[in-house]
């Protein structure tokens, strides 16, 4: 007798059900300090967690940028075999939006230096 074959759950559990999705934004270009905050301050609901590493104006070195609930920090990042700069974003269903949030955050950071051109 052949036994019923059971459904097993995933090795992996995953949000997707959940509706949470990531986006990640690049970023090869140092970012003006005071917008990249505005940015974050005028975050969506839908994103609740960012991490990253990113290159500010002044600051002589990359940065570790966490952000959580509204709350965010900044700490030096030391790992110079990395070069890439970027953010990734999670939130509920913000892949449907991707390029939008991506083109917003892009235009938000940048935006000092565009002013000043």
């Amino acid at each position: 007798k052949k036994k019923p074959h059971a459904q097993k759950e995933p090795l992996h559990p995953s949000h997707q059900d959940d509706g949470l999705s990531s986006v990640k934004i690049s970023f090869p270009e140092p970012l003006d300090r005071t917008s990249f905050i505005e940015a974050v301050k005028a975050m969506p609901p839908e994103i609740f967690r960012v991490k990253g590493v990113v290159d500010l104006g002044e600051a002589d070195k990359p940065l570790l940028f966490q952000y959580v609930g509204g709350r965010f920090e900044f700490s030096e990042f030391n790992n110079p075999k990395m070069s890439e700069r970027f953010l990734v974003l999670i939130g509920q269903d913000i892949k449907k939006g991707a390029e939008l949030i991506e083109r917003q955050w892009k235009e938000e950071v940048y935006r000092e230096e565009k002013q000043d051109v």
